[in-house]
């Protein structure tokens, strides 16, 4: 065959993995804007992976060109992980294969319950303190395995009608450092949750390392509660991307504690 004969293209399954891999070069906004608009069908593979994850807050917005209605309204579908630090139901309702969901709203929390109680996700962030203890939520509380109570309340947590019961699948759970958590709050969580694996209690940072451990203020017996310092909203974002998370960062420090005890 001819050189000119020759078909200069690569197969279409080719081409498409090198764009992902492209899109996932931590590339600036301009340069996913460039490569979105290639082509058409080029637009259809990387829109998707666009609005895979969606941050709504304030200074750490994402993607960058903004979260509008229209673009809740035919992208929603492709969300798999949200941080929301405004809206009301209609975010959530458009957004229904969310797997990752972080609240940042305290006032309007009860106005999303109609979309929270449909939803299928398995790691939630939010404020207890501000849901009402609605039956509605009780089958979303049953399918969460990675729990972030921020702030975190104990009254609605573990008090006579609180939420503890309805997490009886929850494997990991992280809370606020607080003058609260002491060794008796702590034990009664751990006893309550028969499934726990990691229980983090974390402080907030803006600056400097994204997850980091801390020195214990409380020594406690037991090897999966851990003391964190995350760099908040960063740390949400890389882990949300496939990057290290609270939870892995605190799995290996409880899996190098157990070994060492073993040995």
């Amino acid at each position: 065959m001819k050189d000119e004969e020759l078909d200069p293209r690569f197969p279409l399954e080719i081409e498409h993995k090198i764009f992902v891999i492209a899109f996932y070069d931590d590339l600036e906004m301009k340069d996913i804007a460039n490569l979105l608009s290639v082509s058409k069908y080029v637009y259809e593979w990387l829109i998707p992976l666009v609005y895979e994850i969606v941050i709504s807050y304030p200074n750490h917005t994402w993607p960058p060109m903004g979260f509008s209605p229209e673009n809740l309204l035919r992208y929603g579908k492709y969300i798999r992980h949200l941080l929301l630090s405004f809206g009301n139901e209609l975010y959530l309702s458009h957004c229904p294969n969310i797997v990752n969901l972080c609240v940042m709203v305290w006032d309007d929390t009860p106005n999303l319950i109609p979309a929270l109680s449909s939803m299928k996700i398995k790691e939630l962030a939010i404020n207890l303190g501000t849901l009402p203890h609605s039956p509605e939520l009780f089958q979303l509380c049953a399918n969460i395995t990675h729990l972030d109570c921020v702030p975190q309340d104990w009254d609605h947590f573990i008090g006579p009608s609180g939420w503890i019961p309805h997490f009886r699948n929850l494997t990991h759970l992280m809370v606020p450092a607080s003058e609260r958590e002491g060794r008796e709050i702590v034990e009664e969580v751990l006893q309550q949750l028969a499934k726990i694996q990691v229980f983090i209690i974390c402080g907030y940072s803006s600056s400097g390392t994204e997850v980091k451990e801390l020195d214990a203020e409380i020594v406690y017996d037991d090897p999966r509660v851990v003391r964190l310092l995350l760099r908040f909203p960063s740390h949400w974002k890389t882990a949300a991307q496939g990057g290290l998370s609270q939870w892995k960062f605190a799995e290996e420090i409880v899996d190098r504690r157990r070994k060492k005890v073993s040995t």
